[in-house]
């Protein structure tokens, strides 16, 4: 039961935080309006966004998969489950390098920081004891 909260509460960190910050972006680098439906038009309005906005929303797959996996983590105790929220954000950044025409750094940055954010997340979501989860939870049931 812990895994599954785990994985669902770091989903929710993990693409809360992926939305804001593209929120923030929109905010700070304001584009025309686009029906997303019609490629074609929101490849030319994304396409043309500053690199800064572009920057902006690559940070945030980094510091959003790393929340969400790091939250996963902690809260489960398993160490896979670090690896399912920046799995969940660099799909989705694969699905939208595929779906719409982005700057190529835009595109393989977005998709890299989601599994840079996993990797640290993975690493510092340990137990603090320097023991893996599964020696650290029996060393628990010993005591």
């Amino acid at each position: 039961m812990r895994i599954a909260i785990g994985i669902i509460i770091g989903l929710a960190v993990a693409i809360g935080l992926q939305t804001g910050f593209e929120f923030l972006s929109s905010q700070l680098f304001p584009y025309a309006p686009f029906d997303v439906f019609d490629r074609a038009r929101a490849s030319e309005v994304l396409g043309n966004r500053p690199a800064a906005a572009n920057a902006l929303g690559i940070f945030g797959y980094l510091v959003a998969a790393f929340a969400g996996g790091f939250a996963a983590r902690r809260i489960s105790g398993a160490g896979w489950t670090a690896w399912v929220p920046p799995g969940f954000l660099a799909f989705q950044a694969a699905v939208l390098a595929l779906g719409y025409s982005l700057t190529g750094w835009g595109q393989a940055g977005a998709f890299v920081a989601a599994l840079v954010g996993g990797v640290v997340a993975h690493n510092l979501g340990k137990s603090g004891n320097g023991a893996s989860d599964s020696e650290s939870a029996e060393a628990q049931i010993d005591a």
